[in-house]
C-alpha cells in the first residue's frame, strides 16, 4: 500500500457521541439540539427520527408535539473533543499519522508503507473499520490516492470504498453529490440552475472559467482530476506528558523539605514547556513510599499556568491533608501541558482592578485541600417539579464572560430551592402580599416576559377567576401534570415577607395546602 491516503467519516459525530453516553435512547427517535429550549432547531436526527418524519430545522416544542417519544438534548464541545481524541487513538493503531478535523467528523489517514503488515488495502480498511466500531461509533472508511477525492467519497457514503487505480477513485468521485461538499450556498444554486448536480458535472465545465464564475472553492474541486499535488497529511501527534523522577535519599515524610524537592522538578517541567509555548494544565504526583505503597494525588488550578509558587500552595494544602503511611522514597511528578489562552499574555493583566479568576483559583485551593469532590454545582435535568429539575455534579470552570448579551426581557433570577417543600402555616401565609410577576422580576416589557416555570414537560391549564385560581388579585402559574404517578396540580406565586423577603409558593390544589418552594435572591 505505497502512496495511499485514506479517509475516515463519522457522520454526524456529534449525534453519535449523545448515543454513545446515552445507550438507552437508541432505540427511541433522538434528535440533536444546540440548546435545550422550546424554540431551538433540530440540528441532526437519528434513524427513527428520520423514519417518525421528523427533519432538521423543526423547533423542538413542535416536534415533540408530532413526536411525544422524541428525545433530545445538547451536546458539549468538551464531549465531542473527548469523542474525537478517543477515535484519533483508535485509528493510531490502525496507522501512525492521523489528521483529525473536528468540525466536519473526517480523519485523513496515511495508510503509506503498511503492505507488509497487512494482506491487502481492503484488509487493512476492515481493520480500520473494525477500530472505530470498538470505540463505539460508526462511519465509512474510503482508501484513494488524493485526500480530497478520498474525503469527497466518505462523505457521501457510509461504507467501506477501496479504490485499485486512480482511474477508479475519480469515477466513484464523480458520482458524489456537490452538496455534500459543503460549498457555499449561492455557489450550488448557480451550479443547480445549470443542471450541474455531481461532482462528474462540475468536470465537464472548462477549468479556466470555473474559479471566476463561482469561487475558488469550486475551482478548487474542478481541479481534482488534473491531480495537482494535494497537501500531505499532516499528523496530530499526541503529546506525551511530561515527567520527572524525584529520588528521596534518605526517604523523608517531611512536607516542607518534599515540597522543596518539588518545588525544582516543578521548574524544570515549566520551564520545558514554555519552549513550546504552553503552561501546566494539572499536576500528577507519586509517591512511592518505604512500606512498598503508592500515594497519588491530582492537582489542577484553575487555569493552564507556569506559576509554580501557586502549584507549589496547592500542593501543600493537598500533602498537609493527606497522612503519609511511610517516608517517601521517590516522587514521580507528572504535567499535562495546555495552551496559554491570549487573557494570560496580556501585556497590562496586573493592572486589572478586579481578577475574573480570583473564585477559579478559591474553588482551585479547596478542591486541593479536601479533594475533587468537595466541590460541585447544580445542573439542570429533565424532570416535571420544580424541585426535581436539578442535580449535584462535580465543579468545571465556569465561562467568564457570557458569549451573548443579555435581552431586556432577560433578568437575571436565582431561586434557592427548598426541597423537598415546606408547608407553610396560615399564621405565615397572612403575613405574605402576592406579588405580580413582572413586579417580582422587573421585566421591563410585558410582551416579552417569559415565564420561569417555561419548559417542555410541563402542561399549563387556563386559570379563572373561582375559589384559589387568584390570591388577591393576583393570577398564578398553574402547573398540572405527572398524571403516570399523582395528580399534581399547583398554582405559582412570589410572595413578600414583612421583611422585604421574595418567596416563591404555590397552593397545592390536591391537598389543599400551601408550600414555600424556595426564595428568589
Amino acid at each position: 500500500m505505497s502512496a495511499r491516503v485514506a479517509c475516515v467519516c463519522v457522520h454526524t459525530l456529534a449525534l453519535q457521541t449523545l448515543l454513545r453516553d446515552r445507550p438507552a435512547w437508541r432505540r427511541a427517535p433522538v434528535a440533536l439540539v444546540d440548546e435545550e429550549r422550546p424554540d431551538a432547531p433540530l440540528t441532526a436526527l437519528n434513524t427513527a427520527a428520520w423514519r417518525a418524519g421528523l427533519t432538521p430545522g423543526i423547533r423542538l416544542g413542535a416536534a415533540r408535539n408530532l413526536v411525544p417519544t422524541l428525545r433530545a438534548a445538547a451536546v458539549p464541545d468538551a464531549r465531542v473533543a473527548d469523542a474525537v481524541r478517543a477515535l484519533a487513538d483508535a485509528l493510531r493503531t490502525c496507522a501512525p499519522g492521523v489528521e483529525p478535523d473536528a468540525r466536519a467528523g473526517v480523519f485523513t489517514v496515511d495508510a503509506s508503507g503498511l503492505g507488509r503488515l497487512h494482506r491487502d488495502a481492503r484488509a487493512w480498511a476492515l481493520t480500520v473499520r473494525r477500530a472505530v466500531l470498538d470505540a463505539g461509533f460508526a462511519g465509512s472508511v474510503v482508501v484513494g490516492f488524493d485526500r480530497r477525492t478520498a474525503r469527497a467519497i466518505a462523505l457521501h457514503t457510509r461504507r467501506v470504498v477501496v479504490a485499485r487505480t486512480w482511474h477508479d477513485e475519480l469515477a466513484v468521485a464523480a458520482a458524489v453529490p456537490l452538496d455534500a461538499l459543503g460549498l457555499p450556498r449561492a455557489a450550488l444554486s448557480a451550479l443547480d440552475a445549470l443542471g450541474l448536480r455531481t461532482l462528474g458535472d462540475l468536470w465537464t465545465l472548462p477549468r479556466e472559467t470555473v474559479h471566476h464564475r463561482f469561487g475558488p472553492a469550486v475551482g478548487d474541486a474542478r481541479a481534482w482530476p488534473e491531480r495537482e499535488p494535494s497537501l500531505p497529511v499532516q499528523p496530530d501527534l499526541p503529546r506525551a506528558p511530561e515527567r520527572t523522577v524525584i529520588e528521596v535519599d534518605p526517604p523523608d515524610d517531611d512536607v516542607t523539605r518534599l515540597l522543596f524537592a518539588l518545588r525544582g522538578a516543578l521548574h524544570l517541567l515549566t520551564a520545558r514547556l514554555a519552549s513550546h509555548g504552553e503552561a501546566i494544565a494539572a499536576v500528577h504526583l507519586d509517591l512511592a513510599l518505604d512500606d512498598r505503597t503508592h500515594a497519588l494525588h491530582r492537582i489542577e488550578p484553575a487555569s493552564a499556568t507556569r506559576d509554580v509558587a501557586l502549584l507549589i500552595d496547592l500542593l501543600r494544602l493537598r500533602l498537609t491533608e493527606q497522612h503519609l503511611s511511610a517516608p517517601v522514597r521517590e516522587a514521580v511528578v507528572t504535567v499535562e501541558p495546555a495552551a496559554l489562552r491570549g487573557e494570560q499574555l496580556h501585556l497590562f493583566a496586573h493592572e486589572r482592578l478586579r481578577d475574573p479568576h480570583a473564585v477559579a483559583r478559591a474553588v482551585a485551593r479547596v478542591r486541593a485541600a479536601f479533594g475533587d469532590a468537595s466541590v460541585s454545582r447544580p445542573a439542570l435535568r429533565d424532570a416535571h417539579l420544580p424541585e426535581a429539575r436539578f442535580t449535584w455534579e462535580p465543579w468545571k470552570p465556569l465561562p467568564t464572560k457570557r458569549t451573548t448579551p443579555l435581552a431586556p426581557c432577560e433578568v437575571p433570577l436565582m431561586r434557592r430551592i427548598v426541597a423537598p417543600p415546606r408547608e407553610v402555616s396560615p399564621h405565615e401565609l397572612r403575613t405574605l402580599r402576592p406579588v405580580e410577576q413582572r413586579e417580582a422580576l422587573a421585566v421591563p416589557e410585558p410582551t416579552d416576559a417569559r415565564d420561569p416555570l417555561d419548559a417542555p414537560w410541563l402542561q399549563r391549564a387556563p386559570v379563572n377567576d373561582a375559589s384559589h385560581d387568584a390570591w388577591n388579585g393576583v393570577a398564578p402559574t398553574r402547573v398540572e401534570g405527572a398524571w403516570w404517578h399523582r395528580t399534581v396540580e399547583r398554582d405559582y406565586y412570589y410572595a413578600e415577607t414583612r421583611d422585604g423577603a421574595l418567596w416563591w409558593v404555590f397552593f397545592d390544589r390536591a391537598r389543599g395546602r400551601w408550600f414555600q418552594q424556595g426564595v428568589v435572591d
